[in-house]
C-alpha cells in the first residue's frame, strides 16, 4: 500500500544549486501570494516558469513548512534556441524546493534541513485529487460545496481514507521528493494528510511529514 511504504532512493538530482537551474532556461520572480498565516508563513512567494512548467511555492524552515500554490510540471524538457541539440533535463518540484530549503538552511546544514514537517498543497485544480479529496471528505456520500478552513480534517495514513490521499497525484510529487533527497532528509514517510479549504471553500491539502 503506498500509505505505508517507506520511501526508497531515486537517482539524486542533477541540480546543485538554483542558479545552475536558472541557467538552463528557467526565470524567476517573486510575487504576493496572500497565504494564510501557517507556521508563520511570508507573505510572497518565489515563481519559477519556463516555457513549458511553472511553479511557485515558499520555504520555511524555521518551521519546517513547505507551501505550494502552483505546480504545473515540464511534459518535455526545455530547448534553448541558441543550443537546439542540448535541451536541459525535465526539472521537477522537487529539485526547486529542497534546493530552496538547503539555500535558505546555509551553513546550519543537515539539522535545519532535517526540520522538514509539512508540504501544504494550495488551490489543487488536479481532477482525481479533487475527487478523491471530495469522496474521503463526505465518506463517500456526495460533493461538498467547500472545505472547511484550516486546520480542517486529518487523516492518518493507515486509514482508507488518508492512504487514498497519500496517492492523489499531488502526492506523488510528495513522495519523490522524500526518495530522491533521502540522503539528506533521513528516512520519511507521510504519516497524516490534512484536508482543508482557503477563504473560498478551494482544496488544500497538507501532508504531514515523519522520521521512520
Amino acid at each position: 500500500m503506498l500509505a505505508n511504504m517507506r520511501y526508497g532512493s531515486e537517482p539524486p538530482s542533477q541540480w546543485t544549486s538554483l542558479d545552475q537551474i536558472l541557467q538552463s532556461g528557467w526565470q524567476a520572480s517573486t510575487y504576493n501570494a496572500n497565504f494564510p498565516p501557517l507556521y508563520g508563513m511570508l507573505n510572497s512567494a518565489r515563481w519559477y516558469e519556463s516555457d513549458f512548467a511553472r511553479y511557485r511555492y515558499d520555504v520555511n524552515t524555521v518551521a519546517g513548512v513547505v507551501i505550494v500554490v502552483t505546480a504545473y510540471a515540464p511534459k518535455q524538457p526545455y530547448v534553448n534556441p541558441s543550443q537546439p541539440n542540448n535541451p536541459a533535463p525535465c526539472t521537477f518540484l522537487s529539485d526547486f524546493v529542497f534546493l530552496a530549503i538547503q539555500q535558505q538552511c546555509g551553513t546550519q546544514g543537515l539539522p535545519c534541513i532535517q526540520r522538514l514537517q509539512y508540504i501544504i498543497h494550495m488551490l489543487v485544480s488536479n481532477s482525481v485529487s479533487v475527487a478523491v479529496a471530495q469522496r474521503v471528505f463526505t465518506g463517500g456520500t456526495g460533493t461538498p460545496a467547500s472545505f472547511p478552513q484550516w486546520p480542517g480534517r486529518s487523516y492518518e495514513t493507515d486509514t482508507e481514507g488518508g492512504a487514498a490521499l497519500v496517492g492523489v497525484p499531488n502526492g506523488y510529487g510528495v513522495a519523490y521528493m522524500l526518495a530522491q533527497h533521502r540522503a539528506q532528509l533521513g528516512p520519511r514517510t507521510v504519516d497524516q494528510v490534512r484536508v482543508f479549504g482557503n477563504d473560498y471553500g478551494q482544496l488544500c491539502i497538507a501532508w504531514h511529514v515523519n522520521v521512520l
